[in-house]
This record gives C-alpha cells, sequence and structure tokens, in this order.
C-alpha cells in the first residue's frame, strides 16, 4: 500500500501476510487506493492532532523498526 513497502511477511499463527490484513479490511470497508500517501495510515488522527497542538508526539515503533532482508 505504501510508496516503499517492505516484505509483507508476518510470524503469526494465523496470518503469514500483511495482505491477508488488507484483504480484510477491504472486505469491510472497500477498497484501498494504492499506493497511498504515508499520511493515510494516520488517517483522523493528523488533522486531531493539528487541531490539539500537542507539545509531543509519541508513536510505538514496535512494527516501525524492522530488520532489513538486504542486510
Amino acid at each position: 500500500m505504501l510508496p516503499h513497502p517492505s516484505p509483507p511477511h508476518l510470524y503469526e499463527p494465523a496470518v503469514t501476510s500483511a495482505l491477508e490484513y488488507v484483504v480484510l479490511a477491504e472486505r469491510v470497508s472497500g477498497p484501498i487506493p494504492r499506493p497511498v500517501d504515508y499520511a493515510y495510515v494516520w488517517g483522523d488522527a493528523l488533522a486531531e492532532l493539528d487541531a490539539v497542538r500537542p507539545d509531543a508526539r509519541i508513536i510505538n515503533l514496535e512494527t516501525g523498526i524492522t530488520t532489513s532482508e538486504d542486510a
């Protein structure tokens, strides 16, 4: 979905590809455009953050920091 996605491999017992989650989301909410802008995944959250102007924005990088398969 993103302009420069990582491989969709997941190491979960029930789902082995993040693309399966995309299929489920589209089944419920309709088609997702491809590629999407980086802001797309934030939905309405960015506008809400802009409205309240917090002193800091803290995000969970649990899935944002990965190991490259090219390394």
